[in-house]
């Protein structure tokens, strides 16, 4: 037999039932089996602390830029963005609010300069 021929044969299937899929467990877990442990933050942030800070620096936001879907700012940020050299075009026109933390859909904004 050539080694070619040799190599062939180990590919094929073989016929025991070595490769197969593993049985499903007939048991359930008792009661008594701990909990599984997710994944927990270092830092106790939560996702409404997230949504605060600013989208650049990540610094506490105080501005919501109504042309940009309401993403929260800083000051600086927001004025390096909308109003400074490096602003688009398009960013110059946005007008920002005063940002709060517990906004709710229906509460009256107010307009702050630009």
């Amino acid at each position: 037999m050539d080694d070619i021929t040799a190599r062939m044969a180990a590919l094929r299937a073989p016929t025991d039932d070595s490769f197969s899929l593993p049985s499903v467990p007939s048991s359930k877990p008792s009661a008594g089996d701990k909990p599984v442990k997710r994944l927990t933050s270092k830092t106790d942030y939560t996702d409404d602390d997230i949504d605060t800070w600013c989208t650049v620096c990540l610094n506490d936001a105080t501005l919501r830029c109504l042309g940009c879907d309401d993403d929260p700012y800083c000051t600086r940020c927001w004025r390096e963005m909308h109003i400074g050299p490096a602003a688009a075009f398009d960013d110059r026109s946005h007008k920002a609010v005063q940002f709060t933390r517990a906004r709710k859909k229906d509460q009256q904004r107010v307009a702050l300069g630009a």
